[in-house]
């Protein structure tokens, strides 16, 4: 959703564009293995929980931060921001989701649940977004942010795992790698 906005507020062309997005992904990449870190420390229920408040509670000012300013620095601050915030969701959420499902069915719970969410709200976000935009509701992406933020805390505050469960096979291969 943030490509044409960028072509239309800043007048960037293409491939000014596709470098921001280069840019914002190699972020995410840099910072990615850092919020592992930290689910490691603090744990990753906790740390998936801070990222969907903190979701929740920058999008709508963020947006509209986005929506009003006329300055280029702004907004590609606060679309940094908005990565910030959902970033340590997305680092934890593959060490977790696999530990919803047994052993036995692990793999394909979380691959078909994963690709279910990402294809549902991921997918259909910047065709619903932008409808929403263009029937006069300018700040749709702030509010379908809060939306996606809500309920990734709903989902997170729901399990119910120990933050060491279904991680036994680790302590078993640390152990074969000592042998």
């Amino acid at each position: 959703y943030m490509n044409p906005l960028y072509k239309d507020k800043f007048s960037l062309s293409t491939s000014q564009i596709m470098m921001l997005s280069t840019s914002l992904m190699v972020l995410w990449v840099i910072l990615l293995p850092i919020a592992g870190y930290f689910s490691d420390k603090i744990g990753r229920i906790k740390l998936m929980a801070w990222s969907a408040v903190s979701t929740i509670l920058a999008a709508f000012p963020l947006f509209y931060i986005m929506q009003e300013t006329q300055s280029f620095t702004h907004f590609l601050a606060c679309q940094t921001l908005i990565c910030l915030t959902s970033m340590p969701y997305v680092a934890t959420c593959s060490s977790v989701l696999p530990m919803l499902f047994p052993p036995a069915e692990r793999y394909s719970g979380s691959a078909f649940s994963y690709s279910l969410g990402v294809a549902v709200f991921g997918g259909t976000a910047p065709m619903i977004v932008s409808w929403l935009v263009s029937h006069g509701l300018t700040f749709a992406p702030g509010l379908y942010l809060m939306f996606a933020g809500l309920c990734g805390w709903m989902a997170v505050i729901s399990i119910n795992l120990d933050e060491n469960e279904g991680l036994e096979f680790l302590e078993e291969a640390a152990k074969k790698l000592a042998a």
